[in-house]
């Protein structure tokens, strides 16, 4: 996930002649990378919420893409893909996530640094407002990752394709990591929409070891699904970040 220590708002003049609602947008940036054109005009109550609008008419479902699940987790905010059913082409379509982070799954904030930015734009929900994360949230950033980390095209049937291409794991043996997957992401399926308790903390916080899988292309590139600490596994969004609450595999 992109880690957002130090995002910018920055006011531009659109170059479109059809109209606009206003004449300057404010746009959020974060290591270089374009989150929203115009902070001012999103629909924020709505979830998903379209944080890249329509160049020309600037109205929110205009255009296809450019949408994130908005919630918070812990002491951060995050934005999540949209997770819908694999075979709906019209919804893979329409709430693909935005472009600018498909190479990191998603990105997050401090809820301190958004309280801010909800003082600065009353269009900002509050912190507290924000929906808490869901598991279906979870496991959509959880799966962006093993798409980026292994060089899938999309999240489509993953974890099908990761078993069929894993050749090794680095601590436990592949059979073992490739159930743990297994019964995580029953577990995330069981109760899509129960919330998800927790931090999203460093993984070097957590005291507990990554479990690397390897797989069969092109440069035979390693996905981190989750850390171990004894018996106790907990759901990692690639090698820097973990949720720091262990998932209940044995109620799963």
């Amino acid at each position: 996930m992109l880690c957002c220590n130090d995002p910018q708002f920055e006011v531009w003049h659109s170059d479109s002649n059809s109209g606009l609602r206003q004449p300057k947008h404010v746009r959020l940036m974060a290591d270089g990378v374009e989150l929203c054109n115009d902070v001012q005009l999103v629909e924020w109550q709505a979830n998903p919420v379209q944080v890249r609008l329509c160049p020309e008419c600037w109205v929110s479902g205009c255009a296809s893409g450019g949408y994130v699940d908005v919630t918070r987790l812990g002491d951060r905010v995050l934005w999540c893909p949209v997770i819908f059913d694999e075979v709906d082409d019209f919804a893979r379509h329409r709430y693909r996530l935005l472009d600018a982070l498909l190479e990191h799954g998603g990105a997050f904030f401090s809820s301190t640094l958004w309280e801010q930015w909800h003082k600065k734009f009353n269009i900002i929900p509050a912190f507290e407002a924000l929906p808490q994360m869901r598991r279906r949230n979870a496991m959509a950033v959880w799966l962006a990752e093993l798409r980026n980390a292994c060089g899938f095209f999309s999240t489509d049937f993953l974890l099908d394709r990761l078993n069929e291409q894993s050749i090794c794991s680095m601590r436990s043996s592949l059979e073992s990591a490739l159930d743990v997957l297994t019964r995580i992401n029953h577990w995330f399926g069981e109760a899509l929409d129960r919330p998800i308790e927790g931090s999203l903390v460093r993984s070097s916080a957590l005291k507990a070891q990554p479990e690397e899988i390897y797989v069969e292309t092109e440069g035979t590139p390693a996905w981190t699904p989750y850390l171990q600490r004894g018996e106790e596994i907990f759901v990692a969004f690639g090698p820097d970040w973990v949720i720091d609450r262990a998932v209940p595999l044995d109620e799963s």
